[in-house]
């Protein structure tokens, strides 16, 4: 099992469809927390709605706060990772790993399927995370990643 953490700011271009990508998940996650990071835009009602229908889907609301993807980013997933840590430990959830994927990132249905199945075939396996791929007029391209360094969003890290 694994927990989730999704920083989001302004994301209701994408949310819906990030959410979707998690939800349908071969693999789902026991506890994904959305940290609103003070957004201005639907994306709130997005997240409450989201909560909702899923009781395995939490929120944290941090207040508005100019973008910085350096380190503010560190802290809203800092926010992100004590809150689901914490909720855990209150609700009895156990878990194996941690997640963390951006506002912004789709998934493929069997992704952290394969992501735990690579731990489970490597026990020396400290974090796992797929290709990533850029849509480029219709198409998609992945990009070059070098297979011993976890790149990008989605990915799993031992707890």
């Amino acid at each position: 099992m694994y927990i989730l953490i999704t920083p989001a700011k302004n994301e209701e271009k994408y949310l819906l469809n990030v959410a979707e990508s998690v939800i349908s998940q071969t693999l789902r996650p026991a506890l994904w927390v959305i940290v609103d990071d003070g957004s201005t835009d639907n994306s709130p009602d997005i997240i409450k709605n989201l909560k909702k229908h899923h009781d395995w889907i939490q929120s944290v609301r941090l207040p508005e706060h100019p973008r910085d993807i350096t380190f503010h980013y560190s802290y809203v997933c800092r926010n992100g990772f004590t809150d689901a840590i914490e909720y855990c430990s209150k609700n009895g959830i156990d878990y194996d790993f941690i997640g963390l994927l951006d506002a912004d990132t789709c998934l493929t249905e069997p992704y952290f399927e394969h992501l735990v199945s690579a731990f489970e075939k490597n026990p020396r396996l400290g974090i796992a995370s797929g290709g990533i791929y850029y849509d480029r007029n219709g198409k998609l391209p992945c990009m070059r990643i070098m297979e011993k360094y976890p790149a990008g969003t989605g990915r799993l890290r031992n707890r």
